[in-house]
């Protein structure tokens, strides 16, 4: 990320704390609640969440040197990508859930526009674009980061993919998806995946605490919103991601 988007991006949020305290914050709560509980973006948290308690559980009964009860069922991949249906569907609707005023908004817009560009031009580097999986891993490896302040590293981020492809590829829900809904879940997942560690590491730079911990706040929210669980619970391996109990 270049200067010039981390510096927007602090800007950004001392304009939304300037909306005033406590219904600036709701409203960004009431935003992610919604976001996160339709159909289609419910189904991240409920598959790969079963899914990581049978790894737990196989995982406990090997170190047991016993045959675990269950183990995840092999899965079978589907396509986790679309076609875009348009420039963009998810950057409009999350710069008015954070400003009141249309020149704020579209200061926000922008900077969003550039979260999505600078995903999108690192995975057509890789030739793997639209892809919710991608997607997916990059919500919680940018989200954990900041919140565990732990840094994710590339054999992690690796295993944490295939988590997220075997996870979509499990739901029924995301089959029946049409390329709107996935180009929906697939902006927020890195518009809100993006936007904390930009922001957190604009505060290290120029060392302010209080802009890290706001953005380290956001982070844990985040997470604690898709997940429903403290971050402190969830642990990220070589092996791929794991939740305690």
């Amino acid at each position: 990320m270049g200067m010039r988007l981390l510096i927007m991006a602090c800007g950004i949020i001392v304009l939304v704390t300037g909306l005033g305290g406590g219904s600036a914050d709701a409203q960004y709560r009431d935003f992610l609640g919604g976001s996160w509980n339709n159909p289609g973006s419910a189904l991240i948290t409920n598959q790969l969440l079963g899914r990581l308690a049978l790894k737990r559980a196989a995982r406990r009964a090997a170190e047991r040197d016993e045959t675990p009860a269950e183990t995840p069922a092999p899965v079978t991949p589907v396509d986790r990508t679309f076609r875009p249906v348009a420039d963009s569907l998810m950057v409009r609707p999350f710069a008015e859930a954070f400003a009141a005023d249309e020149e704020t908004r579209g200061e926000l817009q922008v900077v969003f526009s550039q979260l999505l560009a600078a995903f999108d031009e690192q995975c057509r580097q890789e030739g793997a674009r639209y892809d919710l999986a991608r997607a997916a891993a990059l919500f919680v490896a940018g989200n954990y980061s900041v919140a565990r302040a732990e840094e994710v590293t590339e054999a992690q981020t690796d295993a944490l993919i295939q988590d997220m492809r075997d996870n979509l590829s499990l739901s029924d829900t995301f089959r029946m998806m049409d390329d709107a809904g996935r180009q929906r879940l697939y902006e927020a997942l890195i518009i809100m995946g993006l936007f904390p560690p930009v922001g957190y590491q604009d505060g290290v730079e120029k060392n302010e605490p209080s802009q890290q911990e706001m953005f380290r706040e956001l982070a844990r929210e985040n997470l604690k919103t898709l997940f429903g669980v403290a971050p402190e619970q969830i642990r990220i391996t070589d092996a791929g991601m794991e939740i305690g109990e």
